[in-house]
C-alpha cells in the first residue's frame, strides 16, 4: 500500500513540473514572437534571444505573462 501511495505521489509530482515547464516554454515561445514579430525557427534561436535578456526582466515578463493568462 505504501509503494501505491509513494508511486502515486511522485507520479503527480512529475505531472506538476511537466505542466509548469510547458507553461513556462509557451511564456518564452510567446515572448520571443513578441518581440520579434514571428515564432522562433529554432530552438538555437530561441537560446540566443534568452540569453540577450536580462534574467530579472525575463522573470518579471514570464510571471506577467503567466499572471495575465491566468496560468
Amino acid at each position: 500500500m505504501g509503494d501505491v501511495m509513494l508511486n502515486n505521489a511522485t507520479d503527480l509530482a512529475g505531472a506538476r513540473a511537466n505542466s509548469r515547464q510547458l507553461t513556462r516554454t509557451r511564456a518564452l515561445l510567446d515572448m520571443f514572437e513578441e518581440d520579434r514579430g514571428r515564432p522562433p525557427k529554432t530552438i538555437e534561436e530561441l537560446r540566443d534571444w534568452m540569453g540577450a535578456q536580462y534574467i530579472d526582466q525575463l522573470q518579471i515578463r514570464m510571471s506577467r505573462w503567466m499572471h495575465d493568462s491566468g496560468r
